[in-house]
């Protein structure tokens, strides 16, 4: 059932894929094992860090506090050197990312390990803005000149960072709302404060490490570890490979061999018997037999099953073929003696016509129509494979009946190369005729028809015959509104003409120019 109506490259697909499937899932499982294993170790050592920064010998924030209580105590009791030569000391001591200064009660830098601070004013407290003021441990003395350490944010967590080795972590300082302060954002990262878990949709992991705590949240001063959740698509690229491509691989692989295979030894041979089809369906029964000799046995049964197929088809055109010649010449012979019928008609109502005593009217008017069902069997004859006629061969000719029969000039014709059964030419032509013969009235002087013309837009089809002007005159022949019902269309009287609509579907096929009665004979 699972390769029914499929092609074979598919159905041996489908069947190897089915075989292979326990493996590429026993993979699947062990790869989301490993995915859980990485995370959790992750975290583990991301913690392990932060606890060991925590400790006061690891803290690099605590590790610069004694250096600014030395110094305060020293400048405050005024006991040992100056400020200027205690700082070359203390800086043999000092970290890169720290800045000893002694300050003023205004605030302005006496002196600094930075020598390009002296004489500057203090910068701002808040850590927003890149710098942590390590205030001394001991008791403030307001209104006195004190020691400060200037802990620069960015190199302090490239100091940090250092340390570490962990591949794909990130170190960044944050205050205690989780506002990031130093470090490079990670992609798609919200602010999280210490001791808050990360949203459920968030692709990293963390973990905060206190620093230094200040009064107010945003005074402390926390390190923060980030390293991207432990995922399929992370950068070990090897654990990609062994977990889930190597077994898609190998399904790939012997998908391909399978593939191959089918195509050298059947599929191509296939192939040879479609375009053996193909000729037979182009009418060439010819048909090398050597084609197939280092075919499988059973395509080479199936070439010999089409070539005797190939046989009997060619066998039964002929036939077919006879038969078609014969029915071609009985509809021709049967159209000419239709033909020949109502021409011997016409002719016997001309005649009638010419006695003293005959009624003019009436016998012109049947050989009117007569010729109308005369000229529809002609343009027949001419075309007789198609049993149709052109509407604008036939309104043409219809034209030149009424202009024969009434004098005068034929009226304009405008109609595109269409194609009118023999069903719907009959009644087309005869309300024609109707029309034509109510309208000339008196004859070709009097006539109110100036234009014959017909359109298709829409799915509708409109035969419109124009009065030059003039309203249509009473009593419009009963006839008209049959013939319209057989077209399943209808007559409408409309400002200085009159058309006939009904639909498209009622012509024997649209837009078919390559009709041969092009002209009436």
């Amino acid at each position: 059932m699972l390769t029914r109506r499929q092609p074979i490259h598919h159905a041996l697909t489908l069947v190897l894929v089915v075989a292979l499937a326990p493996l590429a899932l026993l993979a699947a499982v062990q790869g989301m094992d490993r995915l859980w294993r990485d995370a959790r170790n992750a975290n583990a050592e991301l913690a392990q860090w932060a606890a060991l920064l925590t400790r006061p010998e690891n803290n690099p924030v605590t590790q610069v506090q004694p250096l600014v209580d030395l110094l305060d105590m020293q400048l405050a009791a005024q006991t040992g050197p100056a400020c200027t030569e205690m700082m070359p000391m203390l800086r043999s001591n000092l970290p890169p990312y720290a800045t000893l200064v002694w300050a003023d009660s205004a605030g302005r830098i006496i002196c600094s390990s930075d020598p390009a601070l002296t004489g500057k004013p203090l910068p701002e407290r808040e850590l927003s803005a890149g710098l942590l003021r390590l205030e001394p441990s001991g008791q403030a003395r307001p209104g006195e000149a004190r020691a400060l350490a200037l802990i620069r944010l960015d190199l302090l967590a490239g100091h940090i960072a250092s340390w570490q080795r962990a591949r794909s972590t990130r170190t960044l300082l944050a205050d205690g709302q989780g506002k990031l302060l130093a470090g490079p954002a990670p992609d798609g990262w919200v602010a999280i404060a210490p001791g808050r878990k990360p949203p459920a949709q968030s692709r990293w992991t963390h973990v905060y490490a206190p620093l230094h705590i200040g009064g107010q949240p945003e005074d402390s001063l926390y390190l923060l570890f980030v390293r991207p959740q432990a995922s399929a698509f992370g950068q070990d690229w090897w654990f990609i490979i062994s977990s889930f491509a190597l077994p898609f691989l190998a399904l790939l692989l012997a998908s391909a061999a399978i593939w191959v295979g089918a195509s050298h030894s059947i599929l191509r041979w296939i192939t040879e018997l479609r375009e053996i089809t193909g000729l037979i369906g182009e009418g060439n029964y010819r048909l090398p037999a050597e084609r197939f000799d280092d075919a499988p046995v059973e395509i080479r049964a199936l070439a010999a099953d089409a070539q005797r197929m190939a046989r009997t088809i060619a066998d039964r055109d002929r036939t077919l073929t006879d038969a078609l010649d014969r029915q071609k010449a009985l509809t021709l012979e049967l159209n000419h003696r239709v033909r020949n019928n109502l021409q011997l008609i016409s002719s016997y109502m001309t005649l009638r016509t010419s006695g003293p005593a005959a009624d003019e009217g009436s016998l012109g008017d049947i050989r009117l129509r007569v010729n109308a069902l005369a000229l529809v069997h002609r343009l027949l004859y001419t075309d007789f494979q198609h049993a149709a006629v052109r509407a604008d061969v036939l309104l043409a000719g219809l034209a030149k009946l009424l202009a024969d029969e009434f004098g005068g000039r034929p009226v304009p014709v405008t109609a595109p190369p269409v194609a009118v059964g023999i069903d719907s030419a009959v009644p087309l032509a005869l309300f024609v005729i109707e029309a034509g013969d109510w309208l000339y009235g008196d004859g070709a002087s009097a006539t109110l028809l100036s234009a014959i013309s017909l359109g298709i837009a829409g799915g509708e089809v409109t035969l419109d015959f124009a009065l030059g002007g003039m309203a249509a005159p009473p009593g419009r022949p009963r006839l008209m509104d049959a013939f319209a019902r057989q077209l399943r269309g209808r007559v409408e009287d409309r400002p200085a003409r009159i058309a006939l609509l009904f639909p498209a579907s009622s012509l024997d096929e649209l837009f078919r120019p390559t009709l041969g009665n092009n002209g009436a004979s």
